[in-house]
């Protein structure tokens, strides 16, 4: 995703992560702190299936992705990395 540069990537906050530190930080341009826990819906089902057991962040590549995290509705806090 670093190399591409373009698109939102969903993983699990490792703050002390090495990946995070040296490689999301450093391309990213920002991230999004998710307030509560993913939670996941099965689509032949079309019901909610367990959440994960994790908190999770959203990371953005390109400026128009930046754009779309500002604008999705999801609860939490947008951290802009580059401008």
């Amino acid at each position: 995703m670093a190399r591409h540069g373009n698109g939102v990537a969903l993983v699990p906050p490792r703050v002390g992560a090495r990946w995070l530190h040296d490689v999301v930080l450093s391309t990213a341009d920002a991230i999004l702190f998710l307030k509560g826990r993913v939670s996941f819906i099965d689509p032949a089902a079309q019901m909610h299936v367990a959440g994960s057991n994790v908190e999770s962040i959203l990371i953005a590549y390109g400026p128009d992705n930046v754009v779309a995290l500002e604008h999705c509705g999801l609860e939490g806090r947008l951290w802009r990395l580059r401008r």
